[in-house]
């Protein structure tokens, strides 16, 4: 398997696929209606991506095997901390037919690879808790658990929204990128998309749910 940045045909392929996917999740955790959920996903990739593969400090990079297959991809964000550049992984995706095979652990070893080159000191990533397979696959690889996100309802103030289709996932939180980004920084802050705000590491939102939120790190190696 290879790493190699995404080509722009494939990257106008992904993006309506990644605008609508996350659009459905909001819509599905009970945050966006779905009259909204479009505009406003498209809204928060415009912010992140202002100029496609040409936005500063994201790297998209897509996986192909020995055949020449493209496999999936990843999306990470580079910047500079007090303690050196660190990089957060906005998305990663492995192809259907290639899931369950070892794939995804061989694409994140490369993707360490090519960081450190980046000079990369530092990887982190959010994943709900309950991903269990993402979770193990992240603790096979050495990622640490840095905090834990919790919150519970007291009352049923706020009934089911009609226009989303899905209830199952009614009461579990989905932060908008922005605050996906954030969650690791011990400061307040204001989301822009008014889905959350964080003051000293902890939740504070209207549209909290009964879910954990994990938060993973770890040094990149060779």
């Amino acid at each position: 398997m290879r790493i190699e940045p995404i080509k722009q045909a494939t990257y106008e392929v992904y993006l309506p696929v990644a605008i609508e996917g996350y659009a459905a999740e909001k819509c599905r955790a009970g945050t966006w209606s779905e009259n909204e959920a479009h505009d406003k996903s498209t809204e928060e990739f415009a912010k992140l991506l202002p100029e496609g593969l040409k936005t500063k400090n994201h790297y998209l990079f897509t996986f192909r095997d020995e055949t020449d297959t493209d496999i999936g991809m990843v999306w990470v964000h580079v910047k500079e901390e007090s303690r050196g550049r660190s990089a957060f992984i906005f998305d990663v995706k492995i192809t259907s037919d290639k899931q369950n095979q070892g794939y995804g652990k061989e694409a994140l070893r490369l993707l360490e690879v090519m960081l450190k080159r980046m000079n990369v000191k530092k990887i982190s990533l959010h994943v709900f808790a309950h991903n269990e397979r993402a979770i193990h696959v992240y603790d096979s690889l050495g990622y640490e658990k840095t905090d834990y996100y919790m919150s519970k309802r007291l009352d049923d103030s706020e009934k089911k929204d009609a226009s989303c289709a899905s209830r199952r996932h009614l009461f579990r939180l989905t932060p908008c990128l922005k605050c996906i980004r954030e969650l690791d920084v011990r400061l307040k802050f204001s989301c822009d998309f008014t889905c959350c705000e964080v003051i000293a590491g902890e939740p504070v939102s209207k549209v909290e749910r009964d879910r954990f939120l994990i938060t993973t790190e770890r040094e990149p190696y060779l």
